[in-house]
């Protein structure tokens, strides 16, 4: 049993061929993770930290720090991957009043109308339309390296991107060469390419460093979407319930090698 929701880790053919049933936990950090994604757009979107920060360094008290923020309301989130937690940030941004339009080619017809949201099928037609993207798909072989240089030549002007899935969905080179070309407005990441964080990687280098061209443009989180105290709790004693339904002869909830 995986504790926890990814198990791109573990080696499913090989486990299928010995006949070893593999389960994760799905749904535990279901709202965890899609706050933690509203709390990395809002603090880029609403200019928190860069506030936050020129009133650490004695700076000047004003609004004009924020000269090039604008109203999140009216504007089209775009959610690449509608499940669980894509569907909870849609939720959440219904609330905020913005537009949702989601790529997903394994969900149901239909899901869009009982979600009162918009759908495309083609991902292309969703970086054309929307001015914040947010990612939450499994890592595969499909969306390993999904968001390069032909991603970023695809998406909107002037638009931002979310990351709260799997790091090795970005590549981290283009994603860099996107921001220096300005493609993209603000980035937000909770996950990398290279976990732990790669110093030497020239955007990280250039982030940490607080260079004009990036500052109050990129936040970066170390893979803690997912975690409070209840989420932890919930996690390990979901596993733990899991792996005794197995070992009773139960059939399990959760299993990913069906």
């Amino acid at each position: 049993v995986r504790v926890g929701t990814g198990y791109d880790n573990i080696d499913l053919k090989a486990a299928a061929e010995r006949n070893i049933i593999v389960s994760n936990v799905p749904d535990y950090g279901i709202n965890d993770v899609a706050d933690h994604t509203w709390a990395l757009i809002l603090a880029l979107e609403r200019g928190i930290l860069r506030f936050n920060q020129s009133m650490l360094d004695k700076g000047p008290w004003s609004w004009e720090l924020g000269i090039n923020l604008e109203r999140i309301q009216d504007k089209t989130l775009g959610i690449i991957g509608l499940g669980r937690i894509g569907t909870a940030v849609a939720m959440r941004a219904k609330g905020f009043g913005l537009k949702v339009v989601f790529y997903d080619p394994y969900i149901s017809i239909g899901i869009e109308k009982s979600l009162d949201i918009n759908r495309v099928h083609h991902q292309d037609n969703l970086l054309e339309q929307a001015d914040k993207i947010t990612i939450h798909t499994p890592l595969t072989d499909i969306t390993k390296g999904m968001v390069n240089t032909e991603f970023f030549n695809k998406i909107k002007s002037g638009s931002s991107l979310y990351n709260t899935a799997r790091g090795e969905i970005i590549v981290f080179d283009d994603l860099y060469n996107a921001l220096i070309e300005n493609k993209i407005k603000w980035v937000g990441l909770d996950v990398l390419e290279t976990e732990p964080i790669d110093y030497n990687h020239p955007l990280i280098k250039a982030w940490q460093q607080d260079e004009s061209w990036i500052s109050g443009r990129l936040v970066i989180t170390p893979h803690t979407a997912f975690y409070n105290k209840q989420s932890y709790e919930e996690m390990k004693r979901k596993a733990a319930e899991e792996l005794k339904r197995i070992i009773e002869n139960k059939k399990p909830l959760n299993q990913v090698n069906l």
